[in-house]
């Protein structure tokens, strides 16, 4: 996955966080966090605490739920709580990075929790909540990380390889 550039995955969760609610209304999932597991591998700490925090700053635009500011604070204290934790996780292969997306994704949504508990008082905290958010959300998000990431970006490396362009030519030498 390291072929492809940065801002191919990018482009990916921009394109979910923009279009994936109209899509999957009933499933809140985080769209940055399979892409901070892949930024975490290529870029440093410094960089990566900017680039969460811009892409709080997106979330935050896009978002009218909670106080305008806080996804860009929750997204950069989850770079600096699973930034060090990219050393258990291989970028290359697709489980791995799937369950650092996971990974990041439950600190995510357990600071998330904890930022709404700080500025607004009234937050109900319930076994419910707890569990939706920090079990079966990042499962969710590791799946979304698997077919939504993965996959495009293998796909993405083998036809930037040229190794397509080798198959075509077998292909009509047969025919």
């Amino acid at each position: 996955m390291k072929k492809a550039p940065l801002w191919y995955p990018f482009s990916l969760a921009l394109f979910f966080a923009i279009y994936g609610s109209a899509f999957l209304s009933e499933v809140r999932l985080i769209a940055f966090a399979p892409f901070f597991a892949i930024a975490f591998h290529r870029i440093s700490y410094v960089k990566s605490l900017w680039l969460c925090f811009l892409c709080g700053l997106i979330i935050d635009l896009f978002s009218s739920q909670q106080h305008f500011g806080i996804y860009a604070v929750c997204y950069a204290l989850t770079s600096c709580i699973c930034y060090k934790q990219k050393k258990h996780f291989f970028e290359e292969k697709s489980l791995p990075l799937s369950l650092f997306a996971g990974l990041i994704s439950s600190v995510s949504s357990l600071t998330l929790i904890l930022l709404t508990m700080l500025f607004d008082r009234q937050f109900p905290i319930t076994t419910e909540i707890l569990v939706s958010e920090i079990v079966i959300t990042p499962i969710l998000d590791a799946v979304y990380a698997f077919v939504w990431f993965t996959v495009p970006i293998k796909i993405y490396a083998y036809i930037s390889s040229g190794k397509w362009k080798k198959f075509l030519e077998k292909t009509e030498e047969s025919s």
